[in-house]
């Protein structure tokens, strides 16, 4: 009786371990080296982070040149696939890309789909757009009934906004859109990342002033999504993140599309 519980006991075991040496064996990780491509989920209408060059209409911006980096780190080429925002996440689930690179803060609601880097990536502020001759500057100017806010669709911009403006009405939009909305007159206020504010005055300039500089409505960190149940390639993700981080070489990225010290 005992040598048949030890016996069983021991194919137990053994199956376990099998399961784990299978598990590990099958991260995505090995699949996109043996492939030669990584594929990535991104948003190219939020400039200067990602968007389209003009003339070329190849992707260009911050999240790019940040893939640009890690794949050379992988030993592949990448592949951008161009994703309205709302379809992001749904996109990642269906297989059509490896991760998300697209400027991605991390949410409660998103990390119940997804699995994301805990290492930022960037670090976003979340600022806001006023039309340039509005005199309100406060959360509390803001935040009134008849007011309306508009912000990129899906995004944490958004619930940011529902906290900070609960009595005005908020209208989700795309990006571009949500600040034309403002300029035209038909919205009062579009909250918006740092990077994107900039950048959008700096190419529009006497259109809209940025709002909250010295005080950030919310910090805004970035991180990459990929699908759950692969810890090894999450694990490898963290620490490429923070290899380049102490390099110091993402910071230079951002340093090169931030766009500060705009002469409103």
């Amino acid at each position: 009786m005992k040598k048949i519980l030890i016996v069983n006991v021991l194919v137990w075991a053994l199956s376990v371990v099998g399961s784990i040496n299978s598990f590990a064996d099958e991260s995505l990780l090995d699949e996109i080296q043996q492939r030669g491509v990584l594929k990535v989920g991104m948003y190219l209408q939020y400039p200067p982070v990602m968007f389209r060059d003009p003339v070329t209409k190849e992707p260009k911006g911050l999240e790019v040149d940040i893939v640009n980096l890690l794949v050379k780190d992988l030993g592949v080429k990448a592949e951008i696939i161009d994703m309205e925002w709302k379809a992001i996440i749904p996109g990642l689930l269906a297989k059509k890309y490896d991760v998300v690179i697209s400027g991605m803060s991390r949410t409660p609601k998103r990390n119940l789909a997804v699995s994301m880097t805990s290492n930022n990536l960037e670090e976003y502020s979340t600022l806001a757009l006023a039309r340039i001759d509005d005199p309100r500057t406060t959360i509390a100017d803001f935040n009134k009934k008849g007011v309306v806010v508009t912000t990129l669709m899906g995004s944490a911009t958004e619930a940011t906004s529902k906290r900070l403006f609960p009595m005005a009405e908020i209208k989700p939009l795309q990006m571009t859109p949500a600040v034309l909305e403002v300029q035209s007159g038909r919205a009062d206020l579009c909250v918006v990342s740092n990077l994107f504010s900039y950048e959008y005055i700096r190419k529009n300039p006497g259109k809209v002033k940025v709002l909250f500089e010295d005080q950030p409505l919310a910090n805004q960190p970035s991180a990459i999504g990929l699908r759950k149940g692969d810890q090894i390639f999450l694990n490898w993700l963290d620490n490429w993140i923070q290899y380049q981080r102490d390099q110091r070489t993402i910071q230079g990225l951002i340093d090169k599309w931030l766009v500060k010290g705009v002469d409103q």
